[in-house]
């Protein structure tokens, strides 16, 4: 008996529990996939917009947002041509990249978020607060643009404190 006893034991110590996530982790793992998600849609919206704007067409810039940015034509138009003002200031935008991040304090539907572009004179930051209301009945779960602001003189300003 105290033979069989001792193969048992031994068998058991010989098996290794299964790993089983915490729920904390498998939340983590959830949420980085949620925010993984959300980056990926914003800059399905944004990369369109800066190659047209790297290009010059400032107009098709503007054109390109009118489904998830709701201004009216005036104001889509005075955007473009503040776009136009800027490179004969700075010279035409040659790169751009994403500079970083600010979201609103506990909620992931509502993102401002950063990017340079790089000009033959200075740079010049890009702000883009986008808002993501619930899905309902008329209108599907996406990402839209509230607001669309640049500056050049002092770009150092809008991106203080955002995180990477």
């Amino acid at each position: 008996m105290s033979g069989y006893l001792f193969l048992l034991l031994g068998a058991l110590a010989a098996v290794k529990p299964a790993v089983v996530p915490a729920p904390a982790a498998a939340a983590a793992d959830k949420k980085k996939g949620a925010v993984e998600s959300d980056r990926a849609a914003i800059e399905g919206i944004v990369k369109p917009f800066f190659a047209a704007v790297l290009a010059g067409e400032y107009s098709k810039a503007m054109e390109g947002l009118t489904d998830v940015f709701a201004i009216d034509e005036g104001k889509r138009g005075y955007l473009a041509d503040q776009m136009a003002t800027l490179e004969k200031k700075l010279g035409r935008a040659v790169q751009y990249e994403r500079l970083g991040q600010r979201s609103l304090k506990g909620s992931r539907r509502m993102v401002t978020v950063y990017y340079v572009t790089y000009h033959p004179l200075k740079p010049a930051v890009w702000e883009l607060v986008f808002y993501k209301p619930p899905a309902s009945a008329t209108a599907p779960e996406r990402w839209y643009i509230t607001s669309l602001r640049f500056e050049s003189e002092k770009p150092g300003e809008m991106v203080e404190g955002i995180e990477p």
